[in-house]
């Protein structure tokens, strides 16, 4: 583990000050990764006396009703996003882009409706290229601003994303300028300022009762791949000679709670419980999505195995790039059952 990987005194979120007011807070639902990084930002705003009123979807407008049950939660239209492998990237994209700008239409109108009720002043996206309302302030929240493949798509991606970008007042990038745990995805010229806004400062309640966790397995991300790999994981856990806590991630359901010999597997949990059981976790295995990562980086975890969601483009590249600098191990989705115990227990 590179020794400067944990900038410590870097942590905290640097954001505007908004105080007092109405702001629109919009979040992407792509797994519940934007969801959990907004939920900091939207405790910041809170604190500063503003009214916030949610927008959102699926799995994401769960999480987001889970954290703060007495806020006003509306339901955007929802982007399905989906994946496909390298093979087919470039079509896919192509195909995609026209099914976004259609949704991206659709979210417009959406909080244009909800604008004469609430009059806000602000509006807040995260990753939700149709929400923002003309002649206020409208900030956008994103870390991905092209696809790092090295090619005509990278090109593509960068313009395109740039198009999507002029309607907004200022880019905020959930990443510390200094490290850069985004890599390349953020090394792009934009016609809008870029800030920094850095990562919050979890604050967790030490419980000296609580036990260590051997291993905990983290999953996320939409269905059915969150469902296949869940079962892959199950499979594995029989044989490991571990305790293993299991959150699934899964909030299209009911909470449900089962236990066997050496595993507790929670369908779902609060991000803020969630945190929690990372802080005391001593291996951890996860999604390579940002969202997740960073919250490792912030409670020092380093015995990190990803397993990223094969044509995720993103979730690929960051698996890559963290594996290179030794920061994780990874194993493919399809060498989930053959790779994964070996690996675990290589972690020291």
């Amino acid at each position: 583990m590179d020794s400067l990987f944990f900038q410590k005194e870097k942590i905290g979120l640097k954001l505007p000050a908004i105080e007092n007011q109405t702001i629109f807070y919009c979040v992407l639902n792509w797994g519940v990764g934007h969801a959990t990084r907004s939920i900091p930002i939207i405790k910041n705003y809170l604190d500063q006396g503003n009214k916030v009123i949610l927008f959102s979807d699926g799995e994401a407008e769960n999480m987001l009703r889970n954290s703060f049950p007495t806020l006003t939660i509306h339901t955007l239209p929802s982007y399905k996003i989906q994946y496909k492998s390298k093979n087919f990237l470039f079509l896919f994209i192509i195909l995609q882009s026209f099914t976004r700008f259609w949704i991206i239409w659709r979210e417009q109108l959406h909080i244009r409706r909800y604008q004469k009720q609430y009059q806000p002043n602000v509006v807040i996206s995260d990753n939700r290229y149709g929400c923002y309302l003309k002649g206020l302030k409208n900030y956008l929240l994103s870390h991905q601003l092209k696809l790092v493949t090295d090619n005509v798509i990278e090109r593509l991606s960068q313009k395109f994303v740039d198009i999507l970008l002029k309607p907004f007042d200022e880019l905020w990038i959930p990443d510390i300028e200094s490290v850069k745990l985004s890599a390349a995805m953020t090394e792009v010229d934009i016609s809008i300022p870029k800030r920094w806004i850095g990562f919050p400062n979890l604050k967790l309640a030490k419980d000296a009762n609580a036990e260590t966790i051997e291993l905990l397995i983290l999953l996320s991300g939409p269905e059915p791949r969150r469902s296949e790999l869940e079962k892959k994981y199950l499979n594995v856990i029989e044989s490991l000679p571990y305790q293993v806590v299991f959150i699934a991630g899964n909030f299209s359901q009911d909470y449900v709670l089962n236990e066997t010999s050496n595993c507790i597997h929670h369908s779902r949990m609060k991000y803020e419980e969630t945190l929690q059981y990372i802080a005391r976790a001593e291996r951890i295995v996860c999604r390579s999505g940002y969202s997740t990562l960073i919250d490792l980086y912030i409670l020092e975890k380093d015995k990190i195995i990803c397993v990223p969601t094969a044509g995720q483009p993103e979730q690929e590249y960051i698996a890559e790039c963290w594996s290179e600098k030794g920061w994780v191990k990874t194993v493919e989705e399809n060498e989930v059952e053959v790779r994964l115990a070996e690996e675990i227990n290589k972690l020291s």
